[in-house]
């Protein structure tokens, strides 16, 4: 019988195809110590590769961890220096998402994720990937929370000004209505149109 997945999207399984082409799986998979059958449940995405074999891949390929799991969404923010551990980074995270009401999902959204945002975002909250440019640029300009204290911890969170908050609801507004232009299926987009054309101050009057 074949595996049953584990549940990890499979969203790597690109990049371990192009990291490995143009050897064959039976020769990648001899390269990082491991059968044949292995590593083709890897490549298909029945199970996360451990640690281990994502360090061996990395070395092998010239490329971050993060990449190999995320492609092109992988393209982290290095650690400056005093820098905090990525799993308090990811706590720091978590703190400014439920603060603002959102879910996993809902912040990955805003952060452009299409694929498994949830997924991702509880990776990044507990520490397990790297948070990316985009995500730390998105708390910062739609919450107004400084960049700085996310990576290490020790300078002052923003604090919003009653004056900043309808700035603030209108970002968070505008990133939705990106996030369903670019994204949203035509149910979505349809609705959109319904409810942006009821604001239209130049609409019909009702009689």
């Amino acid at each position: 019988m074949p595996p049953k997945p584990s549940g990890f999207p499979p969203r790597y399984n690109r990049q371990l195809k192009q990291l490995r082409k143009p050897l064959t799986q039976v020769e990648f998979a001899k390269i990082l110590g491991l059968k044949h059958q292995q590593y083709n449940r890897y490549e298909k995405g029945h199970y996360k590769p451990p640690l281990e074999i994502l360090e061996k891949i990395s070395t092998y390929g010239k490329v971050s961890i993060d990449w190999i799991l995320l492609g092109d969404a992988g393209k982290m923010s290095g650690l400056p220096d005093g820098c905090a551990a990525w799993p308090e980074i990811g706590r720091r995270i978590r703190q400014v998402r439920e603060e603002e009401g959102l879910s996993q999902e809902e912040l990955g959204q805003l952060a452009g994720f299409t694929s498994h945002p949830q997924e991702l975002i509880t990776e990044i909250e507990g520490g397990e990937v790297k948070a990316p440019k985009s995500l730390l640029a998105v708390i910062e300009s739609v919450f107004n929370v400084n960049q700085a204290w996310l990576l290490t911890g020790e300078l002052k969170q923003d604090i919003k000004k009653e004056d900043d908050r309808f700035q603030h609801e209108i970002g968070l507004v505008l990133s939705q209505v990106r996030r369903i232009l670019k994204y949203g299926s035509p149910e979505e987009r349809g609705k959109l149109k319904g409810f942006l054309a009821a604001l239209d101050p130049g609409g019909k009057e009702k009689g």
